[in-house]
This record gives structure tokens, C-alpha cells and sequence, in this order.
């Protein structure tokens, strides 16, 4: 069975305003709702991730050092448990099936992800969100090393720089699974 994955699509990321915005995630939620949209005409399973922090000390150190406004985690725009930053856009609220939270990049890690996907008997995984070359590759990696096989949809991942979200699609379709 086939599910959809989406990564990430926060605030934070994906609306002005937000701690760590990206103006293609913005511009890709009209292609990302269709998508779950067609999801669910055809009663597969969609799974929200999302990265939510309750404690400074769950946060990996690199994103403290590399991005240290993530350690407020009272900054409306961040991703503090609660905050306006960690949900998800409004565009998208309320059509998932299924919501798992994760602490790194990979949204296998350390998650209830993989549980639910067996659970409901998923052997593909279809891929959308942000960031190309940290979250969304991660996962995908994470659902390669669990033996998932891999369909990440090209206009409905974005990242920092078109460069960035060229090398890491390259890469999950040179030796993952597929994009598309």
C-alpha cells in the first residue's frame, strides 16, 4: 500500500514570519494540497511529520550552534511545543490521517512513523515538504534503511537553494527510489 508523507510543512518553514522560512515551501502548499487531496479520494493513508521541541535539550546541538534562535522556544515563530512556528500551515491543517512529531531530520528516528506505516501495511511511501537536503532526504534515507520503497514528488519538495534541491533529489533518485 502506498502513503503520503509530509514533511515539515510548518509554519515555521512554510508561512512569513516564520523562524526558518522558505519562500518555494510557501509556494509549493497549492501542489502539496492536491496531492493529499488525491491522497485521500483514494482512501490512502496521509502522514504529517513534524519537528516539535518541548526541551532545548532535545534540539541536536548543530541546529543550537548553526541556527541558535531554535533554543527560544518561546519564540512564537519557532518550533516550541505549542507555538504558532511548529503547526502546521493552515492550508493544510486538518487533512492529515495521521500526525507523527520528530526531533531530528529523520522522520524514522526516534518516531512512532515507522509502527503506524506497518501497522497499516505501507510498502511505498510518497514524499513531499521541506527541506530537500535536511529533512525530507532523511527521511527518505530512514525509509530506504527500513526497506520502504521511495517516491519523492519534485514539485512538492523544496529547500534553501534550487542547488541544494537538486543534489539531494538527485540523490534520492540515483539511490533511494524514484522522483517524479
Amino acid at each position: 500500500m502506498d502513503a503520503l508523507i509530509v514533511v515539515d510543512m510548518q509554519n515555521c518553514f512554510a508561512t512569513e514570519g516564520g523562524h526558518i522560512f522558505l519562500k518555494q515551501a510557501k509556494e509549493q502548499i497549492p501542489y502539496i494540497k492536491k496531492v493529499i487531496q488525491e491522497f485521500k479520494a483514494e482512501k490512502k493513508p496521509v502522514v504529517y511529520l513534524a519537528v516539535v521541541w518541548d526541551a532545548v535539550a532535545k534540539i541536536p546541538t548543530g541546529l543550537v550552534n548553526k541556527i541558535p534562535g531554535n533554543a527560544d522556544l518561546d519564540n512564537e515563530a519557532g518550533l516550541g511545543r505549542g507555538r504558532w512556528g511548529a503547526k502546521y500551515v493552515p492550508e493544510l491543517e486538518g487533512l492529515s490521517d495521521y500526525y507523527v512529531e520528530k526531533q531530528g531530520f529523520d522522520g524514522f528516528h526516534d518516531s512512532e512513523l515507522d509502527t503506524l506505516l506497518r501497522r497499516l501495511g505501507v510498502d511505498t511511501v510518497y514524499i513531499v515538504g521541506t527541506t530537500a537536503n535536511n529533512c525530507v532526504y532523511a527521511t527518505a534515507l530512514g525509509a530506504f534503511q527500513r526497506g520502504y520503497k521511495i517516491i519523492a514528488l519534485r514539485d512538492g519538495v523544496s529547500s534553501f537553494t534550487e542547488e541544494d534541491r537538486s543534489v539531494f533529489l538527485g540523490n534520492i533518485d540515483n539511490f533511494l527510489g524514484n522522483v517524479k
